[in-house]
């Protein structure tokens, strides 16, 4: 994955928790694969800690991570009192086939 990908999250440092996705909850068409993928939601922070306006900005592969994703991403836990818009979190996957 490109760094300059990483390195653009805004609003990362108000995350408290975000839950890991294990691979058991992979998609099926990813498991038991090698698998180099990422998703990158955009979302808004409510001061209330939670985020709205929750989308997929990019993916790739093209949707293979998206559900899971959202899934995962709509658990995390933020900071109270902190209003942003355009955030961004990047997810990344990865893998390598065994024998």
């Amino acid at each position: 994955m490109p760094p300059q990908i990483l390195a653009n999250q805004p609003c990362k440092e108000h995350i408290l928790n975000s839950v890991a996705v294990e691979p058991g909850d992979w998609p099926s068409q990813a498991r038991g694969r090698e698998v180099r993928a990422f998703v990158i939601v955009g979302y808004d922070l409510e001061p209330s800690g939670r985020a709205s306006n929750i989308r997929i900005l990019q993916s790739e592969p093209n949707r293979t991570f998206d559900a899971v994703t959202l899934e995962n991403f709509s658990r995390t836990t933020f900071a109270t009192g902190i209003s942003a818009v355009s955030c961004r979190h990047v997810a990344s996957y990865a893998s390598v086939r065994r024998p």
